[in-house]
Formats: C-alpha cells, structure tokens, sequence
C-alpha cells in the first residue's frame, strides 16, 4: 500500500524524527500502521514544547480494508473509462450509481456483489446522455458504437482485474 510505504520511507529518511509501528491487522488481515512525528522539533519553540509533553500518533487509514476497496475499484472503473473513451471519444462519469445518479437499491450490481458474491459489478448507463430529450431510447446509429465502446472497457477492466 503506497500511504505505509510512504510512513517507513519517512521513518528511514527521518529516524531521529518519526517512528512507526504497526498497531494490528483488519480483517482482511491488511496491516494498520501508525507514524509518531516529531517535525520541527529543533527550530520550533511551540512544536517543541507540546512534543515533549504530548505523544503524537498519526493513523492515515483506519479502514484499511475500505481503503483498498476504493482504490482497486476506481483504479479498475478510471481504467474502462479511458479505453471507453479511446474508441470514439464518449465521456463518461466515473463513480457510484447514488453520487452520480440518484439513490436506487436494488439494481442488479447490487444483487450480484451481494446475493451472488461477484467481487466486481459495474453499472454502464449507456447513450444518449441525461440531457437528451428521449431518455435511454437510443437511436439505432447509436447502439454499434455504444457496443464497441462497451466492449474496450470491458476488455480493459479485465485485463486490469488480472493483475490484481
């Protein structure tokens, strides 16, 4: 995970200053890492004082589980949106269906992480965007490159959910 490794390089870089130490693991048995800083400890009369009457401990991720969750999966949903994107130049929003849509439970993404245990499920609201006047009734000179689209992104994820 970048954020830990980014704790024991300034751990190394500054030993005199920062310590880290692993506190426990999540349940997915992820790592959680706290860093004790002490910077400007020597040209700070303030950061001195409370330094040496207080001990200070940083835990950047508390979730580390939900960390790695919403990182592999935005990596994975940005990847498909660029090769969505690549074939004829269709932008699309990235996100979930609540923070970009509106709230909805019950959709099919739902039902498959949650009744059929799929790790990944992604929604694709396909052509013509919110703004037409005839909703998701897509034109028939539409529906071969909505498809072709489709289908790079998919490939992509897949590709990109091979290495994770």
């Amino acid at each position: 995970m970048q954020v830990q490794n980014w704790l024991y390089q300034m751990a190394n870089q500054y030993p005199d200053l920062a310590k880290v130490e692993d506190i426990g693991v999540s349940y997915r048995a992820r790592v959680q890492t706290i860093i004790k800083m002490l910077t400007s400890y020597n040209t700070n009369s303030e950061v001195k004082e409370l330094m040496d009457r207080y001990d200070w401990y940083f835990l950047p991720i508390a979730n580390p589980d939900g960390y790695e969750y919403t990182h592999t999966n935005l990596e994975a949903a940005n990847i498909g949106n660029d090769a969505l994107f690549g074939v004829h130049g269709t932008q699309f929003i990235v996100g979930t269906p609540p923070d970009i849509l509106y709230e909805a439970s019950g959709g099919a993404y739902d039902w498959a992480k949650e009744k059929a245990g799929i790790k990944y499920s992604y929604t694709y609201e396909l052509r013509p965007d919110s703004n037409a006047w005839n909703g998701f009734v897509v034109p028939e000179t539409e529906i071969q490159p909505s498809g072709e689209e489709v289908w790079a992104s998919l490939a992509a994820v897949a590709g990109h959910l091979m290495n994770v």
